[in-house]
């Protein structure tokens, strides 16, 4: 079962180094991190982390523009290097350039089968050649809302491993409704309105889900 926690301090510190060296225009936006127990699957791989927008409908909800999930069980075994590196590929998926928030895909799709057999063989692979060169010796040694910035996304919140399941409501017109007063409640104790009201408050935790899916 997929669990959710806190991220720790290390997160937080590295991320806000990391947007203070490479991502300047981040320096505006709310990045909310949040622990996922383990990674996901993709395509028979292990995705160590994922960035995702936040979808204009939950920004009053969650006050943020990005949200970034990590694999503790990985994070727990990586050296601080290999920290800063997943982190920093992340806030690489995220634009706020104007103001809004954006996803950015890879600079590269290619598979490495083809890079074997042909090297650098066209443009956008070619101009990374130096890049690949210098990534080999650095591993061989050689207003109303809150201020910018980036926090750690209350776990509470985040999606649990749940069956679909329908609602029925009943209403009393003989009680009044605990919230507003109005004459007409649910068993729950509130009138419709206000039962609808929550439970939009509460489909936080599906569109979540939704977002952060594979």
């Amino acid at each position: 079962m997929i669990t959710w926690s806190e991220v720790d301090s290390t997160v937080l510190s590295l991320a806000q180094e990391i947007i203070h060296l490479f991502h300047k225009d981040l320096a505006d936006a709310r990045v909310g991190f949040v622990f996922r127990s383990e990674g996901s699957a993709s395509q028979g791989k292990t995705v160590w982390a994922k960035a995702a927008k936040v979808p204009p409908k939950l920004t009053p909800l969650l006050d943020l523009d990005f949200v970034v999930w990590i694999a503790e069980d990985i994070w727990e075994k990586l050296d601080i290097q290999k920290r800063r590196a997943l982190i920093d590929h992340e806030l690489c998926h995220c634009d706020f350039l104007t103001g809004m928030p954006k996803m950015k895909a890879h600079d590269i799709e290619e598979f490495q089968c083809i890079i074997e057999r042909y090297g650098f063989w066209n443009v956008d692979l070619f101009r990374l050649k130096p890049t690949f060169e210098k990534a080999i010796q650095f591993n061989l040694g050689l207003p109303a809302r809150e201020q910018p910035g980036v926090v750690a996304l209350d776990p509470a919140i985040m999606p649990k491993e749940r069956k679909g399941s329908t609602h029925k409501i009943e209403i009393d017109l003989d009680k009044h409704c605990a919230r507003c007063g109005t004459k007409g409640a649910a068993a729950s104790g509130y009138c419709l309105e206000c039962e609808n009201s929550l439970r939009l408050e509460g489909s936080l935790e599906s569109v979540l889900e939704e977002m952060l899916s594979e």
